[in-house]
């Protein structure tokens, strides 16, 4: 697996797609693996008094043995779309095809000769009951067909409304709406059956059911029914096009959304504007996949190096399993895509005028060519801190080279000291080393909403940013405008020179805010939203439309209040962190997060018991008066 990561990394290292706390945090080990990838045949040379490592490359076919995966750095497409959170309204207009059903709500009102408004909930039977009338059947009609027949029975004891001057009206309209079940099947995050809102279509469905898994396919998303399948949904259309198949599509109770495993899937990076990994249909091409990722940039060469899997049938060994070729832009209509090939589009040539740093200093990035190693050296910040130096290797600086065609063919090792003899070129790459001696037992600990909250070691100049990217980024419930950092008042040595550092809590914290050592950090939920948890019918994130709602109104646009909350123990988690009871007259503001508890079941009143404990207390009272009597 650490193999498969390095392969990836060193791709985007050609391609500038790693970020700068990436290009910090790098180990030696991942140093050595990028060095490997480069360095097939080794020639030493000597060269300013140094070693040189020459690379001999072959640009028609090279073998490469593992693949290329990320979902960091070039994440797969269109599976974000379903992270997402709906909140349902009342004043939502049912469609015209809606049926009515048992468990349903619908509002009767008169104007005229009686003007009255009442609700009625639907029975199993599909079913009403009115009082003057009696049972009335409009379960599996339309609203408007509902109406009519409520019209004509109505019409029995209420002759103005058959009247031609229309003297009393009567209009049906829907109140509370029952769920309908719906089973999901395959690559979906909450397989089973699942109730779902009766407006719901396909895509609504799926992010109530909490989205498409990473293996999924979002090409060929199946609608069950009865056994058939009755439409086979590519979100492509929508994602890229905005072409909404799905909504055409109405959700009976009783339908099955199935994902199937994903088929074909390829990469594409490099000079593009959207990397990525996509889903293909058999039979398409790289021009496909480059238009998936929004086409070239301006920076994009007219070559490609393409990477491919080469069957079991062709391969002599499984660490020859990948091949790796140079092909132009005129054929990329022609190159039909193969499972698991990864495109890599190539920078203009002769334009970059820059080298690249990583590794163990305290700014990485891209700087300025034509100018000498030490000067790039001081630049990148480390060498000269008499602390920071100390977990540099600075007797081995590796500079890894591009040959005359492009390939990164001759490696160069130097030492910080000889450093200031050494020109530097045009995209030319520097790895600095850890020094394998050097202890650093610092820490840092992020939690809240991220995706991997925890404890991470602590680098010198960590940011907000670069933890938060250690933790695989922030889930969709969080803000980057609402972080916290809580700073040690120390550091782990205690030293009294680090005690006058500290800033206690700094709330709202940039992503640029540098850590400290011991620093820990909480993500708290996004400001426009309030999470609404517990015991109601739809949980969730809901958008408040004023600055603050009252709690009920809260529990309201999460379908109401189920039976048994316990209104009395409502707790409102508030956006800075502090925890508080929920009043009846409290109310919550985007941030916060709302807890509707469960009442807990109520004791049964023992009578046995209740009658003991009396007797108990009375011998007990009996006792002390005979003491007291008996001194007196």
């Amino acid at each position: 697996m650490q193999r498969v990561l390095l392969k990836f990394l060193f791709c985007s290292l050609i391609f500038g797609q790693i970020s700068q706390s990436d290009l910090r945090n790098i180990s030696n080990e991942q140093l050595d693996l990028i060095r490997e990838e480069l360095n097939k045949a080794q020639v030493s040379i000597p060269v300013q008094g140094q070693s040189v490592t020459q690379v001999e490359t072959n640009t028609d076919e090279v073998s490469i043995n593992t693949e290329i995966v990320s979902s960091v750095t070039s994440p797969y497409f269109g599976y974000n779309y379903f992270q997402r959170s709906l909140n349902f309204y009342d004043n939502i207009p049912a469609p015209d095809d809606y049926r009515l059903g048992p468990g349903d709500q619908v509002i009767i009102s008169f104007w005229g000769e009686k003007n009255s408004q009442e609700v009625f909930t639907i029975d199993k039977k599909g079913q009403i009951f009115y009082a003057d009338i009696g049972f009335l059947n409009i379960s599996n009609k339309t609203l408007q067909s509902a109406e009519e027949y409520l019209n004509e029975e109505f019409s029995k004891i209420f002759a103005t409304l058959s009247d031609t001057n229309n003297a009393t009206k009567i209009n049906l309209s829907l109140g509370e709406l029952k769920s309908i079940n719906v089973f999901f099947t395959g690559q979906i995050a909450n397989p089973g059956l699942q109730l779902i809102h009766p407006f719901s279509d396909v895509f609504t469905a799926i992010v109530q059911a909490g989205g498409v898994n990473i293996e999924g396919s979002l090409r060929n998303v199946q609608v069950i029914r009865k056994n058939k399948i009755i439409k086979s949904l590519d979100f492509y259309s929508f994602f890229l096009e905005g072409k909404n198949e799905f909504s055409r599509v109405r959700l009976l109770d009783g339908d099955i959304i199935h994902i199937p495993n994903i088929e074909n899937r390829a990469s594409i990076q490099g000079s593009i504007n959207n990397g990525g990994f996509f889903e293909f249909f058999e039979g398409e091409s790289i021009s496909n996949l480059l238009d998936y990722a929004g086409g070239l940039s301006v920076s994009a060469s007219s070559s490609a190096i393409l990477n491919s899997i080469v069957s079991i049938d062709k391969r002599l060994s499984d660490d020859n399993a990948r091949t790796s070729k140079k092909i132009s832009m005129n054929e990329f209509s022609s190159t039909t895509l193969i499972n698991g090939d990864s495109i890599d589009i190539l920078p203009i040539s002769g334009v970059q005028n820059t080298v690249e740093v990583f590794g163990r200093v305290k700014r990485p990035g891209n700087y300025p060519a034509y100018t000498s190693l030490k000067e790039v050296l001081d630049i990148v910040g480390g060498f000269e801190d008499p602390e920071f130096v100390k977990s540099i290797n600075v007797d081995e600086i590796i500079i890894v080279r591009k040959d005359e065609n492009q390939f990164y063919g001759s490696e160069f090792k130097t030492s910080y000291k000889a450093s200031t003899e050494f020109n530097l070129m045009p995209g030319d790459k520097i790895l600095v080393y850890e020094n394998i001696n050097f202890e650093n037992t610092y820490t840092v600990a992020i939690n809240g909403e991220v995706n991997k909250p925890g404890v991470y070691p602590f680098k010198d100049g960590m940011t907000v940013r670069s933890l938060v990217s250690l933790a695989d980024g922030m889930t969709p419930l969080s803000s980057e405008s609402h972080i916290i950092v809580y700073e040690n008042f120390s550091r782990p040595d205690n030293s009294a020179d680090n005690l006058n550092n500290t800033r206690g809590i700094v709330s709202n914290a940039s992503m640029d805010f540098e850590l400290s050592p011991g620093t820990s950090i909480f993500a708290f939920p996004a400001e426009k939203t309030i999470l609404v948890q517990g015991n109601v019918f739809n949980p969730g994130l809901i958008t408040p439309k004023s600055k603050s709602i009252s709690i009920r109104e809260a529990a309201s646009l999460t379908g109401g209040y189920k039976k048994n909350s316990d209104k009395k123990r409502i707790y409102i988690i508030r956006a800075n962190g502090t925890t508080e009871r929920g009043g009846r007259f409290d109310r919550v503001y985007p941030g916060d997060t709302l807890n509707i508890p469960l009442k807990d079941k109520e004791k049964e009143f023992d009578i046995t018991a209740f009658v003991a404990d009396i007797a108990t207390t009375l011998a007990n009272i009996a006792a002390i008066l005979i003491i007291v009597d008996n001194n007196n």
